[in-house]
C-alpha cells in the first residue's frame, strides 16, 4: 500500500512538471532553429547590432594597404564569417562580422514584410576582382573596339578595376539579383522599394544611385553598404591609395588619366 502511494506522488509530481511546461519539450526549443556554420556563433546569427557598438572602430584600427586593395584572404580572420547557404546564392561567401549581423536583422524583417533578400555577394578578392575584369575584358561585348579608354569605361559601367572594388573590404552586399530585369520586375520593385524604406534602419544605404550628380558606375540597386565601417574603409582609403597602387591587370596603365579613384571610388552617393 506504501508502494502505491509513492508512485501516485511521483506521478503526480510528473503531470504537474509537464503542465508547467518544464518537461514540454517545444517549451525548449526556438520557433525556427538557426543553422550554426562552424565559422559563425550563435550570438552572432541572433545579436542584432548595438548602434553605439565600437567594433567597427576597433577593426578598422588595423586596417592595411593589402585590405583596401583586397590583396588578403578573410579565411581564418575572426573579424570574419562565412555566410551560410541559406543566405546566399554561392558557396564560400565571406562578410565582416557586424554588416552581416546587420544583414540578418534586416533579412528576418523584410521577411515579415513578405519581402525575399538573399546575397548574391559580398567580399571579394583582388583576384576575384581581376578574373571578373579579365573576362569582360575578353568578352565579344567589349572587344569590338580598339580603343582602350572607351572599353574601359563600358566595363565600368558596372564592374570595378581589381583594387578599386568596395567589395574588397567586406562591407558590401549585393542582394537578390545583378540583373536589371529583376529589378524592373513587379518581385524586384517591392524588394527594392522595401530597401529604400529599411535598410537605413540597420544601417545599409545604396551607394550607386541614380542620382545625376554622383559620377562613376550606373545605379546598382543591387548594392547595399554597411555604413558605419565602409565609410572608415573610404576615407582610409581615399588617405592611403594612389593610382600607382592600382596595377596587375589589363588596363591598369591608364588609371591615372582616367582619374579611375576620383571619378569611380569617390563616385558615391552618401
Amino acid at each position: 500500500f506504501k508502494m502505491k502511494i509513492y508512485y501516485a506522488l511521483i506521478l503526480l509530481a510528473l503531470v504537474m512538471a509537464i503542465g508547467l511546461g518544464v518537461l514540454h519539450p517545444s517549451s525548449q526549443q526556438d520557433p525556427e532553429p538557426i543553422v550554426v556554420t562552424e565559422s559563425i556563433s550563435k550570438d552572432t546569427l541572433t545579436t542584432p547590432p548595438d548602434s553605439s557598438s565600437t567594433a567597427s572602430d576597433k577593426i578598422l584600427e588595423c586596417i592595411t594597404k593589402e585590405m583596401l586593395l583586397g590583396k588578403f584572404s578573410p579565411e581564418g580572420d575572426t573579424n570574419y564569417v562565412v555566410i551560410p547557404t541559406y543566405m546566399c546564392k554561392y558557396k564560400g561567401l565571406y562578410c565582416h562580422r557586424e554588416p552581416f549581423a546587420a544583414f540578418i536583422a534586416m533579412r528576418d524583417s523584410a521577411r515579415k514584410a513578405g519581402v525575399k533578400l538573399i546575397i548574391t555577394s559580398a567580399f571579394r578578392s583582388f583576384d576575384d576582382q581581376k578574373e571578373i575584369w579579365n573576362t569582360k575584358w575578353k568578352s565579344s561585348n567589349y572587344t569590338s573596339t580598339k580603343d582602350e579608354i572607351h572599353k574601359i569605361r563600358s566595363i565600368m559601367r558596372y564592374s570595378s578595376m581589381p583594387g578599386t572594388s568596395r567589395h574588397h573590404w567586406g562591407t558590401e552586399l549585393d542582394v537578390n539579383s545583378c540583373k536589371l530585369a529583376y529589378w524592373n520586375s513587379s518581385e524586384g520593385k517591392r524588394a527594392y522599394q522595401w530597401l529604400c524604406n529599411n535598410a537605413h534602419k540597420f544601417g545599409f544605404y545604396q551607394p550607386y544611385t541614380a542620382d545625376a550628380g554622383r559620377t562613376g558606375y550606373a545605379e546598382e540597386k543591387w548594392h547595399w553598404s554597411y555604413k558605419a565601417m565602409s565609410e572608415k574603409y573610404f576615407e582610409a582609403y581615399i588617405k592611403t591609395i594612389t593610382a600607382e597602387d592600382i596595377t596587375g591587370f589589363r588596363g591598369s596603365h591608364l588609371v591615372d588619366s582616367l582619374k579611375v579613384i576620383q571619378t569611380y571610388v569617390q563616385g558615391v552617393s552618401h
